[in-house]
C-alpha cells in the first residue's frame, strides 16, 4: 500500500474522478497491478491511470465493478500483488505470456466470482495455494508452462465447476491428484512434464465426461486401469511414462478418439483398431513398448485425417506387420522392431536332440540361422534341428529373417543360448576361482580362492567326448594341452555351492 499512497499523492486529480465508475477498491487494485508489473513498460498501457477504467486496455467494466482483466502476452514484469484480491467482483484474469516471478498470491481465494484463472506461461512460481479452493466457481484453470512447485492443493476439489485444469511444464509432484475424481464435470485434465509418480487410480475410468487425458512425461507406473467407459475421449495423452497393460484389455470403443499416445512406457499384448473409430484418429502412436500382437488396420489406408500409425520398436514380427503393408508408407511407422521371442536358455547334455523354431507362420518369411555370430551353412528354415549336441553345438543361437513385403528390412530373433546341465544352480564367479589359459604352452591353470569340500574338473574335447575327469584337493590346478589337437575344449568345474563352464581354443 506504500506505493498506492504515493500514486495518489503524485495524481490527486485524474485519479479520484475517473475511477468513480468503479468501486475504490477495484481500481487501487488495478493500480497495484499496473506499479508491481512495470506497467509504464507494457507493450500496450493505453489510457491506464486516466480516463475511465472502462476504457484501460485489457479491463472489462460490468456496472460498478471490474469484470475482467485481460493482459495477455503484454510483456509484464514483476510480480502479482496481493492487493488483486481486491476484485472479489473480477470473473476473468489472464495474464499469461508475461516475463512475472514470484508466488500467486495467497490473497487470490478472494476472487469469489472467479471462473478463468490464465497465468500460462506467466513466469509464476513456488507452490500453488490452497485459497485457490475458496474460487468455488472456477471453471477454468491454466498454470501450465511455469515453475510451479509441490503436490496440488486437495482444496481445489471445492472447485465443483472446473471444466479445465491445465498445469503442464511446471515442477509438480507427488502422486496423481485424487481430489481430480471429485470434479464431476471434469473434461480436460492436463498434467503433463511434471514430476508425478506412482499408478493412476481405477476412478478415473468413472470420469466419463472427460475428453482430454495429458498424462505425458512423468513417472507414473504400474498397470493402466480400465478406459472402457470414457466414450467422449478425444485426445488420451499418457507417452514417457511407465505405465503397462493390455492395450486391448483397457480400451473401450472410442468414437471420438484423434489423439493416442501410448509410446514409449512397458505396454504388452495386442493393438487393436476395433477400439477406435478409423474417421476420427489423427494420430495413434505406440512405439517403443513390448507390444506383441497387431490388429489387422489395413482398412485405415484411405481414411483423410489419419497421420501417423506409429508401431515401431516393439516386438512384433512378420505375422502383425504383413496383413498391415497397404498402409500407406508415409503414414506406418513400422521399424525397427525389437527381437522376436523371448531369450532363452537351454540346458541339454552331449549327444541330446534338439529344436530350434521361430514363432512366426507366415511361410513367406526367409530365415538366415547363426551360431555365436556366424551364419550355419544350410540353415534357412523356420527350424534349426541339433540331432545330436557336442562341444561345436554349445553357444547362442538367433535367426534373422526377412519377408518381400519388407525387402529392406530384417527381423532379429531372440537369443537361445545352449549350455551344459549343471546339478546347481549357482554359477562359480572370480570370488571363487580364477582361471587362465596360456595359448604358447597350451598351459590352463585353476586356482580357487575359496575352500569347497567338492572339487570336481572335467575336461571335453571337440565330439563332446569327456578327455579328463579329476576329483582335487589342492587349490591350484594346471594341466597341459600339447598332446591334444588344435581345437575347442570345455573344462568344466563343480563345487558343492556352485559350477563354471569355461572355453578354450587351442
Amino acid at each position: 500500500m506504500k506505493y498506492l499512497f504515493s500514486f495518489l499523492l503524485l495524481f490527486p486529480f485524474s485519479f479520484t474522478r475517473p475511477c468513480a465508475q468503479v468501486l475504490q477498491q477495484d481500481s487501487l487494485a488495478l493500480v497495484a497491478l499496473y506499479q508491481a508489473t512495470d506497467g509504464p513498460n507494457w507493450k500496450n498501457h493505453t489510457n491506464w491511470l486516466q480516463g475511465p477504467v472502462s476504457k484501460w486496455h485489457g479491463v472489462t467494466v460490468q456496472g460498478n465493478r471490474v469484470y475482467q482483466v485481460n493482459l495477455w502476452d503484454n510483456g509484464l514484469s514483476g510480480t502479482i500483488p496481493s492487493e488483486i484480491g481486491f476484485l472479489n467482483g473480477m470473473a476473468e484474469f489472464s495474464l499469461g505470456m508475461s516475463d512475472l516471478e514470484g508466488p500467486i498470491p495467497a490473497s487470490i481465494g478472494q476472487l469469489s466470482e472467479l471462473a478463468v484463472l490464465n497465468l500460462r506461461r506467466s513466469g509464476v512460481q513456488g507452490d500453488l495455494p490452497a485459497s485457490l479452493g475458496q474460487c468455488t466457481r472456477l471453471f477454468q484453470l491454466y498454470l501450465g508452462e511455469n515453475r510451479l512447485v509441490g503436490k496440488i492443493p486437495e482444496s481445489l476439489s471445492q472447485c465443483k465447476e472446473l471444466y479445465t485444469i491445465q498445469l503442464s511444464k511446471n515442477q509438480l509432484s507427488g502422486n496423481f491428484p485424487h481430489l481430480v475424481l471429485d470434479l464431476p464435470k471434469l473434461k480436460t485434465l492436463e498434467l503433463s512434464e511434471n514430476q508425478f509418480t506412482g499408478p493412476i487410480p481405477s476412478g478415473i475410468s468413472d470420469m466419463t465426461r472427460l475428453e482430454d487425458i495429458i498424462l505425458s512425461k512423468n513417472q507414473f507406473s504400474g498397470p493402466l486401469p480400465k478406459l472402457d467407459k470414457l466414450v467422449n475421449l478425444k485426445s488420451l495423452l499418457l507417452e514417457e511414462n511407465q505405465l503397462s497393460g493390455d492395450p486391448d484389455t483397457i480400451l473401450g470403443y472410442h468414437p471420438m478418439l484423434a489423439y493416442c499416445y501410448l509410446n514409449n512406457n512397458r505396454f504388452s499384448g495386442k493393438l487393436n483398431p476395433d477400439h477406435f473409430n478409423a474417421a476420427k484418429v489423427v494420430k495413434l502412436y505406440a512405439s517403443d513398448n513390448l507390444l506383441t500382437h497387431l490388429g489387422d488396420f489395413s482398412g485405415w489406408a484411405s481414411q483423410a485425417n489419419l497421420i501417423y500409425l506409429i508401431v515401431s520398436n516393439n516386438k512384433l514380427d512378420f505375422d502383425d506387420l504383413v496383413p498391415n503393408a497397404g498402409l500407406p508408407a508415409n503414414k506406418f511407422i513400422s521399424l525397427p522392431q525389437l527381437t522376436v521371442g523371448q531369450d532363452t536358455v537351454i540346458q541339454a547334455p552331449l549327444g541330446s536332440s534338439h529344436k530350434l523354431r521361430s514363432p512366426m507362420q507366415d511361410p513367406s518369411v526367409v530365415y538366415k540361422w547363426y551360431l555365436d555370430g556366424s551364419q550355419l551353412a544350410g540353415a534357412t528354415g523356420p527350424e534349426f534341428i541339433i540331432q545330436s549336441m557336442d562341444m561345436d553345438s554349445l553357444g547362442t543361437y538367433l535367426f534373422i529373417a526377412s519377408h518381400p513385403a519388407f525387402p529392406r528390412f530384417s527381423l532379429i530373433g531372440a537369443n537361445n543360448t545352449l549350455k551344459l546341465p549343471s546339478s546347481v544352480n549357482r554359477l562359480l564367479d572370480n570370488d571363487d576361482v580364477d582361471y587362465s589359459f596360456d595359448p604358447l604352452s597350451s598351459q590352463v591353470e585353476i586356482r580357487w580362492n575359496r575352500s569347497f569340500q567338492k572339487k570336481e574338473i572335467a575336461l571335453y574335447g571337440l565330439s563332446g567326448k569327456r578327455l579328463l575327469h579329476q576329483n582335487i584337493r589342492e587349490d591350484v590346478w594346471s594341466h597341459s594341452l600339447n598332446h591334444y589337437p588344435s581345437g575347442c575344449y570345455l573344462l568344466e568345474l563343480r563345487t558343492e555351492e556352485g559350477n563354471a563352464v569355461l572355453r578354450f581354443v587351442k
